[in-house]
């Protein structure tokens, strides 16, 4: 049996939404087991989750990378109040600590942190953009989705996650992306694949993306990006009955890498 070292925490799984923020916090994704943790978007509602997190690890938010997938709100907006919080403290215990961040140069969250380059460390995100931490390398592919977004892959040997963020279907370079990969975290979109309830070129069926995604060879699926007008059983229909693939939930934890 499989060692997993690698997990992802679920701070937040939802999609834009009017009701309960606390309730109901759009995307973001800590990933454990590293020697930094690692942040996979900051949507509305997950500041508050990600700092009492990290006191529950014994970890700090200097320590912390940040990965920005895109500019929407549900990916991104927590980092405004973040910017804040940290330029409070360096005025307050005058230190020169940065938080390190990723993310594509094409948005309004990209302008915005480069106005809080005294407390952030920023870097573009690309798809030529790389890094690694404990001999797990990370990489980047561009997705089809309104506005400048990227999936993240977490890799070592031939072992693999992926984290698609956002799209409106799984292209063939996502395909390709996450060929043979151990998990898959996806947005999950819209289930019905004969629906017409989705915005073009945001968000696709999860019929389709889980489809697609099996025959690139993906292992197991966690389906995420929920929208709060459905319930649980809308997407858990569409899924493969003979499938390792679930609904990512909030609060737990899953076995990755």
């Amino acid at each position: 049996m499989k060692n997993f070292e690698i997990k992802v925490k679920v701070l937040g799984n939802y999609a834009p939404n009017l009701k309960s923020i606390k309730k109901y916090p759009c995307s973001g994704y800590y990933i454990k087991g590293l020697d930094k943790p690692i942040i996979l978007d900051l949507g509305v509602g997950i500041l508050p989750k990600l700092f009492k997190e990290l006191k529950k690890n014994n970890e700090n938010i200097y320590n912390t990378i940040l990965i920005i997938s895109h500019n929407h709100i549900d990916h991104s907006f927590d980092m405004i109040p973040l910017s804040f919080l940290l330029l409070k403290r360096k005025l307050l215990d005058k230190n020169n600590k940065k938080v390190k961040i990723f993310l594509p140069k094409r948005s309004m969250i990209y302008t915005y942190v480069k106005l809080f380059s005294n407390v952030f460390d920023f870097h573009v995100i690309n798809e030529d953009t790389t890094f690694e931490i404990n001999g797990y390398n990370f990489s980047f592919c561009q997705a089809e989705h309104r506005g400048e977004s990227y999936a993240t892959k977490i890799e070592k040997g031939k072992d693999n996650f992926v984290y698609t963020s956002d799209m409106a279907y799984a292209s063939r370079k996502i395909r390709s992306f996450c060929k043979n990969s151990n998990c898959a975290l996806i947005d999950s979109g819209h289930p019905n694949k004969d629906s017409a309830k989705t915005l073009p070129g945001y968000h696709g069926k999860t019929q389709e993306i889980v489809e697609d995604l099996i025959d690139s060879g993906v292992k197991k699926i966690l389906a995420s990006h929920l929208k709060t007008s459905l319930k649980d059983e809308d997407y858990i229909r569409v899924f493969p009955k003979d499938y390792n693939i679930l609904l990512a939930k909030i609060n737990n934890e899953y076995d990755i890498l």
